[in-house]
C-alpha cells in the first residue's frame, strides 16, 4: 500500500456498491486513515451530478492538503456513475451544478466493486484484498 501511505483518503461509497463502511477492515490492515466519509450514501443531483456537500468537502480537502496528497475511492454500484463521479474530482463536474464546476482537481480516482457474494475483492488502485 505504498503509493496510498500518507494520503488523505476520500471514501465515497454508496449502498447498493460497496458502502464507505465496508472499507474500514481493509484499510485498517494495511493501515491506512481515511480523511472523509460521508454518513450518507453517494447522491446526485436531478442533473445526475455528485452530491453538492460531497463536492464541496473535496474541494476543501484538495485546498487544504494539496491535490497530490489527496485519494477519492469509489464505490458506486456500476461503472456509469463512477465514471461520472471519477470525472468530478479529476476534470469539474461536468453538470456544471456544483462548486467542482470548472474545477479540474485532477485526483487520482479508483472503483471499488464487489464481484460476488462468496468472495468480495475490494480493489485499491490495482490491488486485490479479499473482504
Amino acid at each position: 500500500m505504498g503509493k496510498l501511505s500518507g494520503k488523505k483518503l476520500i471514501l465515497l461509497g454508496e449502498r447498493d456498491g460497496v458502502a464507505s463502511p465496508a472499507w474500514r477492515p481493509v484499510l485498517l490492515v494495511a493501515e491506512l486513515k481515511w480523511f472523509f466519509q460521508p454518513l450518507h450514501a453517494l447522491s446526485e443531483t436531478a442533473a445526475g451530478a455528485m452530491d453538492l456537500q460531497n463536492q464541496q468537502r473535496i474541494l476543501d480537502a484538495a485546498q487544504k492538503y494539496g491535490a497530490e496528497n489527496v485519494v477519492v475511492l469509489l464505490g458506486s454500484a456500476d461503472a456509469d456513475g463512477a465514471g461520472l463521479y471519477a470525472e468530478t474530482v479529476t476534470a469539474g463536474d461536468p453538470t456544471y451544478a456544483g462548486p467542482l464546476a470548472g474545477v479540474p482537481l485532477g485526483l487520482p480516482c479508483t472503483m471499488c466493486s464487489m464481484k460476488s457474494s462468496k468472495q468480495k475483492p475490494i480493489r485499491v488502485l490495482g490491488k486485490n484484498r479479499s473482504a
